[in-house]
């Protein structure tokens, strides 16, 4: 069982890394989109003309971090089978 729950923890730690990653991309095009800003335009234009990308990251941040959350710690996203060891797993948390 000790295997089992370690397993799952190593499982688990592999899904947050991967949110942290998926995030953490999310992040290079408002870079990109920054370095493309001019001396002379005002803070208004510049979020008038990436609005759309800037949405984009809203959107795309809250859904990943949202399932991030609820597929690692959350037991009703586990089948029944593995329940068990997710609330083994979680009880310090």
């Amino acid at each position: 069982m000790a295997r089992r729950e370690r397993d799952l923890e190593r499982f688990l730690t592999f899904i947050d890394a991967v949110v942290a990653i998926a995030i953490t991309l999310l992040v290079l095009p408002l870079a990109e989109a920054g370095s493309e800003i001019n001396q002379d335009e005002t803070v208004a234009e510049v979020l008038r003309e990436h609005v759309v990308d800037i949405f984009g990251f809203l959107l795309s941040f809250a859904v990943i971090s949202r399932s991030g959350s609820l597929s690692t710690r959350s037991s009703a996203a586990w089948p029944a089978r593995l329940r068990p060891w997710s609330t083994c797993c979680s009880r310090g948390r």
